[in-house]
């Protein structure tokens, strides 16, 4: 059998590097896996010597078509649309889960939100990890330093967080000297509304995201910020792969509470308490040698768990599931 991933409605206008569902659960496992398995862009494509992946913005059509055409197929969810206004999408969901011949999720606390609506049990299968390898890296901080800090994700999520309570954490912690924020995010524009006085001050630099800007703002950063605004279930589902890329890149990740699958990298990075950034900042600076290492473990739990090797081999796997 061949893996498929039908991947015709994942694609971005504007190149495939630009939907992380299309990279994350297609084109990054791809490269752990075999030469016969693939993406297609066409169903009529399919064999029934194929297991095609259906994902994102797939119809109730193309499971149907499948079904009349006896082709095995996986449902793959890496959102929860239960809660979508678009009762049309909680149909599709339903349909394909129903149908399938099997659904896999990302995390378990989506797979959790999957059998509460539809009594069905997805197989789990992490996103990979999908950056490029740097050492761990503590830039030299004095008071006289302008600290950088990068953040980057959904503008959808960055206009929730209250970066003034952040700005004025971070600047009680360095002493009321300069601090420096680089965003990048989706759909720029569409975001600026809250921050526009914070980027007047030069403290705060947001950027539309691509996938070569988000390194080089974090390579130039002393640390990440990834907030979390947990304003519905949906984040809590979320797959942990914005914490893997700054683990990955040699950073320390500052974060907190609310994403689930956080919490397996909690010795990696560090959750500030009470949503206080500056204390996050006051941890890095007094303990130089623990982030370091820290960082360093969690890229060996990185090379253990999430490599495009690793997580192809759990796509092939599925092979006797369906």
């Amino acid at each position: 059998m061949n893996i498929k991933f039908y991947t015709l409605k994942f694609k971005a206008k504007d190149g495939e590097h630009t939907r992380a569902s299309r990279r994350f659960r297609a084109i990054i496992p791809l490269k752990g896996m075999r030469e016969n398995d693939g993406q297609i862009e066409d169903l009529k494509t399919a064999t029934q010597n194929d297991i095609v992946i259906l994902a994102k913005d797939t119809s109730i059509k193309d499971g149907t078509f499948l079904l009349d055409n006896h082709i095995k197929f996986v449902f793959d969810i890496c959102d929860d649309k239960w809660g979508s206004r678009k009762s049309k999408l909680t149909d599709t969901y339903n349909f394909l889960c129903k149908n399938a011949n099997l659904v896999t999720t990302s995390t378990p606390t989506l797979a959790n939100i999957i059998h509460r609506h539809t009594g069905i049990h997805a197989h789990i299968i992490p996103d990979p990890v999908e950056r490029e390898r740097k050492e761990p890296e503590f830039k030299n901080i004095t008071n006289e330093t302008t600290i950088k800090f990068a953040y980057y994700g959904a503008g959808k999520n960055f206009e929730v967080i209250n970066w003034n309570k952040i700005v004025d954490d971070l600047k009680v912690a360095h002493n009321n000297n300069k601090i420096e924020i680089h965003a990048v995010i989706g759909r720029v524009n569409k975001h600026l509304g809250k921050v526009q006085h914070l980027i007047e001050q030069k403290i705060m630099y947001v950027y539309q995201w691509t996938y070569e800007l988000q390194d080089q703002i974090v390579d130039d950063c002393h640390f990440i910020l990834l907030p979390i605004v947990n304003v519905n279930e949906n984040i809590s589902a979320k797959s942990p792969n914005r914490l893997i890329d700054g683990i990955q890149r040699g950073k320390l990740v500052l974060t907190n509470s609310g994403v689930d699958s956080y919490t397996t990298f909690a010795n990696f990075s560090y959750f500030v308490p009470n949503l206080n950034y500056g204390k996050g900042l006051l941890y890095a600076i007094n303990n130089r040698d623990e982030v370091l290492t820290n960082i360093k473990r969690g890229q060996l739990y990185i090379d253990q768990h999430h490599t495009p090797k690793v997580i192809g081999k759990k796509w092939i796997e599925i092979e006797r599931l369906v």
